[in-house]
């Protein structure tokens, strides 16, 4: 083929122009400036490459102290300012690098490339530039994420101690309420040392729940949350506490009067001190199941999308079938929450599952790589007063309970016959009892498997008139429901 010439430069087999610039692509895309300096642009060049460095730098280093200190990241990561920061830094970033590729290419002379590889070269130019820029912009994203996601917990910090007792409430917000309506009335007692979680539940409709003697609650309520009427129910007291701003410290919202209530009642019903508490605004949860990809559960039995328990005429949508199911945020709210041709006790049962599947199948990639979506919805539906400075110890804490067996005690009929006039002696009982298992249960680590199931888990309930019956012991969630 004989020899063209295009711009007085001669052009022969294999498009040399062609190389060059794919070349030059290729080392800026690699290493920053080193395309530079070949064109003899060296203070251009040496500049991307010290830069390029400084970075290389940086990534050995934080990933150094991750495998160091991981806590040291987590407590950055709670920095507003620095998340800021990196948020820009990494746009910058990004678009610098993206410039540089496209300037390499130019730096090439594209003119000189063959009329019909031209195209083509620009092209993978501007698909060079793009696969550096992507990336960046998904990190800035995911570092925004983080910025809002920690505007939910209030500044400051507290000592976790031996154990940690969050309250976990779901509940249906009102039209300017958050969580007016505690339909979900959880306690997870974690051992910090090794992760070890005990989950208590309690139904929304008991009564006579005491509060913490000495408080306003306890003096308005001296024989527990009762009512002439029967209307008294555990999940009242939140609404209850909203209309009572005279019995809680001036300027508390309504979220923190309600809160304030719970974690007073179900503490003193539990026998235990509540440290934080976590609100969820179940219609918001669909969001957070969906960015995770879906939960998988074992379903039982089938369950309806739809109606209503107190309504009959309420429609059904459709059911969940039995069988092992991905559920996505909608079917996996009403597994949660439905009622009909159910009872709130069967209800109860499936939200542990539910917290159970998520906490296991909640692993990091999956995690980051939707973590702008679960940093939206979390943001959209979460209420806590966890504060910013207990993050990394918590943090920590979870990452070692996800190794764990979960142990639960439901207080629910056999265990409490009835629940308008619970033992709470018994209540009380079983907590304790059920922590004393957790922490004397064998560790999963040394033994190669998950802490056997408690022996009296199969014994039948205890008669709760017998001043000498044991308490119930504690169910794992694995032997009541199955996930993924």
């Amino acid at each position: 083929m004989p020899a063209t010439t295009t711009y007085g430069r001669p052009v022969g087999r294999g498009d040399p122009a062609f190389r060059k610039a794919m070349t030059f692509v290729a080392m800026t895309v690699v290493v920053p400036g080193t395309a530079h300096l070949a064109a003899g642009r060296r203070r251009l060049g040496r500049f991307l490459i010290r830069a390029w460095l400084t970075l290389v730098g940086l990534a050995l280093v934080t990933a150094m102290i991750f495998l160091l200190d991981q806590g040291f990241l987590i407590r950055l990561s709670t920095e507003s300012w620095l998340l800021t920061l990196l948020r820009w830094g990494a746009v910058v970033v990004g678009v610098g690098w993206a410039l540089a590729v496209l300037h390499a290419y130019v730096l090439a002379h594209p003119p000189a490339i063959e009329r019909s590889r031209r195209l083509v070269a620009t092209g993978i130019a501007l698909l060079a530039a793009g696969a550096i820029l992507g990336p960046t912009i998904f990190v800035s994203n995911v570092i925004d994420g983080q910025r809002s996601l920690i505007s939910i917990f209030p500044e400051g910090s507290a000592d976790l101690g031996d154990r940690v007792n969050i309250l976990l409430l779901g509940g249906d917000a009102g039209a300017d309420r958050f969580g007016l309506r505690p339909d979900s009335i959880n306690v997870a007692s974690v051992e910090v040392s090794t992760g070890r979680p005990v989950l208590f539940s309690l139904p929304r409709n008991m009564q006579r729940a005491p509060f913490e003697s000495g408080t306003p609650l306890a003096e308005e309520f001296p024989n527990g949350y009762v009512c002439e009427d029967g209307g008294c129910m555990l999940n009242g007291i939140y609404t209850y506490a909203i209309d009572r701003p005279e019995l809680f410290p001036a300027g508390a919202s309504d979220t923190e009067r309600g809160t304030l209530a719970m974690k007073n009642v179900v503490g003193a019903t539990l026998g235990l001190d509540i440290d934080f508490y976590v609100i969820v605004d179940l219609q918001g949860f669909e969001g957070i199941v969906d960015a995770l990809g879906g939960v998988q559960i074992d379903v039982t039995e089938r369950v309806p999308i739809g109606g209503n328990a107190d309504d009959p005429s309420a429609p059904v949508e459709g059911y969940i079938e039995p069988g092992v199911q991905v559920l996505d945020g909608h079917e996996a709210l009403w597994y949660s929450r439905s009622r009909t041709n159910t009872s709130d006790y069967d209800r109860m049962s499936r939200q542990r599952c539910v917290l159970g599947a998520i906490l296991n199948q909640a692993d990091p990639a999956n995690v980051l790589l939707n973590y702008t979506e679960l940093a939206a919805s979390a943001e959209a539906t979460l209420a806590t007063d966890i504060p910013q400075g207990s993050l990394n110890a918590l943090v920590q804490v979870g990452l070692l309970a996800k190794s764990q067996s979960i142990t639960s005690v439901q207080f629910v009929p056999p265990l409490i016959p009835d629940t308008a006039d619970p033992d709470f002696q018994l209540i009380r009982a079983s907590v304790e009892q059920a922590i004393e298992a957790s922490e004397e249960a064998p560790d999963p680590a040394e033994t190669g498997a998950a802490p056997p199931p408690a022996d009296g888990g199969e014994e039948p309930p205890p008669d709760p008139g017998d001043p000498d019956a044991p308490p119930a012991a504690p169910v794992p969630v694995a032997d009541v429901c199955s996930y993924g």
